[in-house]
């Protein structure tokens, strides 16, 4: 019997707060207005408005969904946008890279054979020592030009939307 009173009393206390949260009947205390503010939360997540919202969005403005709906679309596509300008920039600035560093060792390469041309006319002339100097400034020019344009290829930065946010 205590079973069915704990029931009945349990029925009417949720139909009070029921009609708390309705607005039909003011709370009472502090513990059902804290109960129903309990019950009345609601979260939501996702890209769009909660379905409630959007209708109200209706009410409110004319074709409000339809245009919040839209302001999603643009700003996607803006972001797809701006990431595709990304990848093309940071493919130009390989590219430039590359062809840099070529430009550096070919450079390096074209100065270390005229150096060691000089060093084969130094030394046909007579001069061991001038040869000797030349064709080691040759050979330092040469391998300097080829680490430098290592070395700046493992330095570059990258241009990633995820690196350049930080």
């Amino acid at each position: 019997m205590s079973d069915q009173a704990e029931q009945g009393e349990g029925d009417s206390a949720l139909d009070r707060l029921a009609a708390v949260i309705d607005g039909e009947e003011a709370p009472v205390d502090d513990a059902t207005t804290a109960v129903a503010r309990v019950l009345l939360s609601e979260q939501y997540r996702g890209p769009f408005p909660h379905p409630s919202n959007l209708r109200e969005f209706d009410d409110i403005v004319s074709n409000g969904a339809e245009r919040a709906f839209a302001l999603t679309e643009k700003e996607q596509n803006h972001r797809h946008a701006a990431d595709d300008r990304l990848i093309d920039l940071e493919f130009e600035c390989r590219r430039a890279e590359n062809y840099d560093r070529r430009l550096l060792i070919w450079l390096s390469f074209l100065l270390a054979v005229l150096g060691i041309m000089g060093v084969v006319v130094l030394l046909a002339m007579g001069q061991p020592v001038g040869g000797g100097i030349l064709g080691g400034a040759a050979i330092l020019a040469g391998l300097g030009g080829a680490l430098f344009a290592q070395r700046r290829s493992r330095q570059r930065p990258s241009l990633s939307r995820d690196e350049s946010a930080q």
